[in-house]
């Protein structure tokens, strides 16, 4: 069991930035990979919908497969460096060597038809969604292992969500100065003449990606499993049982909703913000860079007082906080119109600002939620955590698809309401499993933690049947 005590601050830090390469190539991806692929790479529409839910697809599939393994205990000398740090090296070395390719020029192939460019690219997408599943998983479940404190774990989550955005800003900061110092007007549109400078792109964030990885397992250091009878007979006899018990505590559903919900509003809003900029907009290219770096500046601003939030007003009224901040965003771009300069020159940095808000409250709390879903039952972390991922990526995979398939003739609007229609369903769905999910009060800071007793396994039980085998 984890203790509840105050973490060094070393370990605090060097926590947050182990999901940094995660982040970093996650921010291109979902910021620009549509971008790439239809109108760099010119794939069609359907195609480039295509690249995204076949790595969603293979990300969701890998998400509770790492989270099985990852509770596991394997007694070979490998594992002892930690069940969780383990998975997240190896992922962290398949993300380093596939991302770069996903953003560079098909060498050696210069004849391949569409279909073919696809399934070149395809190989890379699946080798990074791997990776990237192992290494989130790993991270995400760690947290339960380092503290049993249900605030402490939030300020966990709140540090590497901190690291996220700041993520988000490093690609943007990057991506702005490639675009001015490559050979690059800045009032430029985007096209297939600055397909070198996504590859160099992707090559930089690995770079520092992998930095921050090494500090990661360097500042950490995950607690070995203690290895007498009681132990081994709760980490393996009533596992099985355990996690079909997750399946029939109404409580998994309500909480997976909220977080699916909330990865949607946040992603769907990371990817269609560039679209919405660049086809109904039509502002010059730099603004892809300079307008979600004012996203995520406002989200990182945000996120340090979540925390503060959670704790004196408890997560469902923080949640429904983020929620209306979303909506009211929401509301300004489907208000807003492009022929309006006003609104192209000013307005429309309030708009991303409120987004900004909103995706750091409501991820933040999510994440607690999911959190106390666990509480001290640590050995099923990974697993909760893998499937509630399982359903965030399929969802977001699906919901891109979708999107990139029924557009029609590449009508002006159309980015403008799938970007206010998708993130207000996502919020309206979010804010109505919060409603009906039983949450502690935010004055119960003793016990604020989600139990199901048929989870639990009862210490005497344990301790006579042990005593059954001695």
């Amino acid at each position: 069991m984890p203790e509840s005590v105050t973490l060094s601050y070393p370990v605090w830090l060097a926590y947050g930035v182990g999901h940094v390469l995660n982040d970093l190539c996650s921010s291109i991806w979902f910021t620009y990979t549509l971008l790439f692929f239809e109108i760099v790479l010119e794939f069609d529409s359907s195609l480039a919908g295509a690249a995204i839910v076949i790595g969603q697809i293979v990300d969701g599939l890998s998400t509770p497969i790492v989270g099985i393994l990852s509770d596991k205990r394997f007694d070979h000398w490998i594992f002892k460096y930690g069940r969780r740090k383990i998975w997240h090296l190896l992922g962290t070395i398949l993300v380093s060597i596939s991302f770069p390719f996903i953003f560079s020029p098909y060498y050696g192939f210069p004849h391949l038809n569409p279909v073919q460019q696809l399934l070149y690219y395809s190989a890379f997408i699946i080798c990074f969604q791997m990776g990237w599943a192992a290494t989130q998983v790993s991270h995400l479940s760690l947290v339960p292992d380092l503290t049993s404190d249900q605030h402490s774990r939030t300020s966990l989550y709140t540090i590497r969500y901190s690291f996220t955005v700041l993520s988000n800003i490093i690609v943007y900061i990057i991506f702005l100065a490639v675009l001015h110092f490559n050979n690059a007007k800045s009032d430029n549109i985007l096209g297939p003449k600055d397909e070198r400078k996504f590859q160099l792109l992707a090559f930089i964030v690995v770079v520092i990606g992998a930095i921050m990885s090494t500090i990661f397992h360097i500042g950490v250091k995950e607690k070995h499993d203690q290895s007498n009878d009681g132990d081994r007979l709760i980490a393996s006899t009533p596992d099985r049982l355990s996690r079909l018990s997750l399946f029939r505590n109404p409580k998994m559903y309500a909480v997976g909703c909220i977080y699916v919900a909330t990865r949607l509003f946040v992603n769907l809003s990371q990817v269609y913000i560039p679209y919405y900029i660049h086809t109904y907009l039509r502002l010059m290219s730099k603004k892809l860079a300079i307008l979600p770096l004012v996203m995520y500046i406002s989200s990182f601003i945000t996120s340090t007082v979540v925390h503060q939030l959670n704790v004196h007003f408890g997560r469902k009224v923080t949640y429904l906080v983020g929620a209306l901040i979303g909506l009211l965003s929401c509301l300004w771009v489907h208000v807003g119109r492009n022929e309006d300069i006003f609104f192209k020159t000013y307005e429309v940095y309030g708009v991303v600002i409120f987004f900004g808000c909103a995706c750091a409250i409501i991820l933040v709390t999510s994440l607690g939620i999911s959190a106390d879903l666990i509480g001290q039952d640590t050995d099923n972390g990974a697993f909760v955590y893998g499937i509630l991922s399982f359903g965030d990526k399929i969802s977001n995979g699906l919901a891109v698809f979708l999107i990139q398939n029924l557009k029609a003739n590449h009508y002006n609007n159309y980015y403008k309401n799938a970007l206010t229609i998708g993130c207000a369903v996502s919020l309206i769905l979010g804010s109505a499993a919060i409603l009906l999910l039983k949450l502690p009060e935010p004055t119960d800071v003793s016990s604020d933690v989600i139990t199901d007793s048929e989870n639990k396994i009862d210490e005497s039980e344990v301790n006579t049947t042990v005593n059954r085998q001695q």
